[in-house]
């Protein structure tokens, strides 16, 4: 800095001038430097972040990846990666389109919230009073209604999509009305309304019902007014229009060869959104900007905050703080906890996730199904935005010293997402949860990775580097003692049970594979004389009873993968398997006749056990199956 060549002539206006001028460049540039540093630091970071996420991208055979990473000082990268279509050689770019899935659940969840600021509509307000021509059945509705709160934070107690639900692709745009017309039986509650987290796709699209109903607006018109225009996201829409077939990217299931045709969900608000990296960064903006976009605010902070928090289960009253709270759901990454939602579509994977203390977020999508990649991706991003960053504090969070009263053992799982698949909860998701050194030590059944729980109280814990409370012991009101971790809820079941069905599963399976083997043994030696047909009866009745299961679940999973839709109507292929499930059962019980018949005939002590106690196990089979409705197995009621 040059100094005045008339410093010494007296002047005192341009000796203050100047004492002032070195004032504020002593203030200025020292700030102007760091902020230049630091944007460097971020650039620097940036390009090696790049570098790895390619790399994921070269070596998992992902096609594309669209990205934005958001400050609350606006974004740090926004950017498409990889082909947008393999087949025309398209590259991906920021305005390349994806399909956002569930996480079009987070704008029925705004504006609901913008309602009730209006004081349009309650969150505790009653939907049979507000919709009564949306069919659901809630045998508590005298004492525990189902509320517009519970269609949000789902906890309904409604299943999951049925597959008349699921195989809906007609691309006439339905109404929302007729859209919950379909399968409304799906809409029964399991258990108590407010006492229970279970997913479940349809509790949204009521929702969205209702606010399309109070404001006399379609849904996706009065989405496209409050929030997609003010947040000038100007390509962002609910339909395959021109817009998404000229810039979507091509969706790729299982398989770069072709691409997997797109799906026209039958409730849009739950998850039809298509958007891109350079649009959802102005979404993820608002969230960081506490429902402020350019000044003006499109939602108040108190609504975001509520919808940042689980309220209404059981495990909410006790304390629980780590689970979903109003379309928004936490997770924990390193000792931070991120806001936000995932989704997933065939050919399709999201994440919104955002730290609202920190000022940081990001979105991602794949036109994959890749999950331990887009899983890698993931943690990429979230370590590049928490590397600077110190931890969610622990100094409130004191460790409990009392003694701890636990029930330790095995416990499973209460709230599953779909009924039709409870059979099979009883059997694999099974938790350990054990007192060990005034800890709670979580494992599955065989050995694994372990989850480690600190006390805060007697009833509330933690992880090590969490400060919320993922896991707190409580009271259900159908069950009893039950254990909240997080989404999940845990009863206790005796040890015994839990080994028995184990080892009657696996000897069950390990007979079915032995069974057919030794009747291929058997028969050859029949055929080249050297043998008896004495014992060939029984082992026939019992493997042609195990090709008869083995059939039936080839189809119904081949059928769930690859024909959806001739499982929701009679078909050759759903009227196959519905025989075929009533034919395992009579072949077992038939099979079971034919061993006992001939339990005096001369047959191998060896050959006489394996097929007697498959038979006895296939009718077990058959009547757990019966009693969890999956024989008779019909597919499209």
């Amino acid at each position: 800095m040059n100094i005045p060549s008339n410093w010494d002539c007296g002047n005192t206006y341009m000796k203050v001038n100047f004492i002032i001028s070195l004032i504020l460049y002593a203030i200025i540039l020292p700030l102007k430097a760091q902020v230049d540093t630091s944007r460097i630091v971020w650039d620097t970071a940036i390009v090696t972040l790049k570098q790895e996420v390619q790399h994921v991208l070269n070596e998992t055979n992902i096609p594309a990846l669209g990205v934005a990473i958001v400050t609350t000082d606006g974004p740090l990268w926004i950017a498409g990666l990889g082909k947008a279509n393999i087949q025309d050689n398209i590259d991906a770019n920021e305005n390349t389109m994806f399909r956002i899935a569930s996480i079009s659940k987070m704008f029925v969840g705004l504006a609901v919230l913008k309602l009730q600021e209006e004081g349009k509509l309650s969150l505790d307000d009653k939907v049979r009073d507000l919709v009564p021509e949306i069919e659901f059945t809630n045998q508590w509705e005298d004492t525990h209604p189902i509320r517009v709160v519970h269609l949000l934070e789902h906890t309904t107690g409604w299943d999951g999509y049925h597959y008349a639900q699921q195989a809906h692709n007609d691309p006439r745009p339905v109404t929302l009305k007729e859209g919950l017309e379909v399968h409304p039986h799906s809409r029964t509650s399991r258990w108590i309304p407010g006492t229970r987290f279970s997913y479940c796709n349809s509790g949204p699209p009521v929702a969205a019902y209702i606010v399309q109903k109070i404001t006399g607006q379609l849904f996706e018109d009065y989405i496209q007014e409050h929030f997609f225009e003010p947040l000038k996201m100007v390509n962002t829409t609910y339909y395959n229009n021109d817009v998404y077939k000229d810039l979507g990217a091509a969706l790729y299931y299982r398989s770069r060869m072709e691409p997997h045709p797109y799906r026209h969900i039958i409730q849009r608000p739950s998850g039809a959104i298509n958007s891109s990296a350079l649009e959802m960064a102005n979404f993820v903006s608002l969230l960081l900007n506490r429902g402020v976009m350019d000044t003006v605010s499109l939602i108040s902070e108190e609504s975001l905050m509520r919808m940042e928090t689980t309220k209404t289960t059981v495990g909410a009253a006790a304390g629980l703080q780590l689970g979903y709270g109003l379309t928004n759901a936490k997770s924990e990454h390193k000792g931070f906890v991120y806001q936000g939602h995932t989704g997933g579509l065939r050919g399709a994977m999201s994440e919104l996730a955002y730290l609202p203390e920190h000022g940081i977020g990001h979105i991602i999508f794949i036109n994959s199904n890749n999950r331990s990649a887009f899983t890698r991706i993931s943690n990429l991003i979230r370590d590049f935005e928490t590397q600077a960053l110190v931890p969610d504090t622990l100094t409130n969070v004191t460790a409990y010293q009392g003694d701890l009263n636990f029930h330790n053992g095995y416990y499973e799982l209460i709230n599953q997402r779909h009924e039709g698949g409870r059979y099979l909860y009883h059997l694999y998701h099974i938790s350990r949860f054990e007192l060990v050194r005034n800890t709670i030590m979580k494992s599955v059944i065989l050995p694994g990775r372990k989850t480690k729980f600190l006390p805060v109280t007697d009833t509330k814990f933690r992880t090590e580097q969490s400060h919320q409370i993922s896991l707190v012991k409580t009271t259900d009101p159908l069950v009893g003692e039950v254990l909240h971790f997080g989404d999940l809820v845990y009863k206790p079941v005796p040890g015994l049970v839990v080994f028995g069905q184990l080892a009657v599963a696996g000897t069950w399976m390990g007979l079915m594979i032995t069974g057919i083997a030794i009747l291929l043994i058997t028969a050859f030696f029949y055929f080249i004389g050297r043998g008896s047909q004495d014992g060939l009866k029984p082992q026939i009745w019992s493997s042609l009873t195990t090709l008869l299961f083995i059939l039936g679940a080839f189809l119904l999973v081949n059928g769930h993968d690859n024909h959806l839709k001739s499982l929701v109507t009679p078909t050759i292929l759903s009227i196959a398997i519905l025989i075929i499930s009533v034919l395992y059962a009579l072949f077992a019980l038939r099979s079971l006749w034919v061993v006992i018949k001939h339990r005096n005939q001369k047959i191998g002590r060896i050959v006489f056990w394996q097929v007697a106690l498959l038979s006895g196990l296939h009718v077990l089979v058959v009547f757990y199956l019966a009693w969890f409705r999956v024989i008779p197995l019909i597919t499209w009621i």
